[in-house]
């Protein structure tokens, strides 16, 4: 962890405190980042991005998002405060690194830097069992099989989706949607695809 080039944008005071205790190599921390511009010259230096959702000017939360997410997302982190589900899932399709609730604490954040800095995705558990277990059944505890991927699709046909409109949420083909859908139902010894809505 300690050769990963951290780019924190946060404006809030005890993120700072929070994030001391990671031990990463220099970490930027920027706390007013109303401007894209500068902020793409500033990441451009660092393996990730995480970014405060909760500092964000609520008026240009959405905007700056896309923007962030449209040039780099797959080494982007949602550190986030939300905890509303079509929020969350309207950031799913960007291709974002990873997600992880401000709840979850601090070692979660480490494991999630890793991964994302290193080419993988993360959401942590409890973004996962808000999208998958609204219910408080731990129903969420069975999906550990499936890839983050898959997860991906799975959220977004229980959420009454088409194979179409979920390739075209996430720019893959139909066909590969057909197979993600394939892998889910046998990783979860299902038989039909409709089994994937009771999930």
């Amino acid at each position: 962890m300690n050769n990963i080039k951290t780019l924190f944008l946060s404006a809030r005071p005890f993120i700072f405190s929070a994030i001391m205790g990671l031990f990463l190599q220099d970490p930027l921390i920027l706390p007013e980042f109303d401007c894209y511009d500068d902020l793409d010259k500033h990441h451009k230096n660092h393996n990730i991005l995480v970014l405060d959702d909760g500092a964000l000017n609520p008026n240009k939360q959405d905007t700056f998002i896309n923007e962030l997410l449209t040039s780099h997302p797959d080494k982007c982190l949602l550190y986030t405060c939300s905890t509303d589900k079509n929020y969350i899932a309207s950031v799913i399709p960007s291709g974002i690194g990873g997600i992880i609730s401000q709840s979850a604490g601090t070692e979660v954040l480490r494991t999630g830097i890793i991964s994302v800095a290193g080419g993988g995705r993360f959401y942590c558990d409890k973004i996962e069992k808000l999208l998958f277990d609204s219910s408080g059944t731990g129903k969420q505890e069975f999906l550990k099989c499936l890839t983050v991927r898959e997860k991906e699709i799975l959220f977004f046909t229980k959420e009454g989706k088409t194979s179409k409109e979920i390739s075209q949420l996430f720019g893959i083909s139909v066909k590969t949607v057909g197979r993600h859908k394939e892998n889910i139902k046998s990783k979860l010894g299902l038989h039909r695809t409709n089994e994937l809505y009771k999930i």
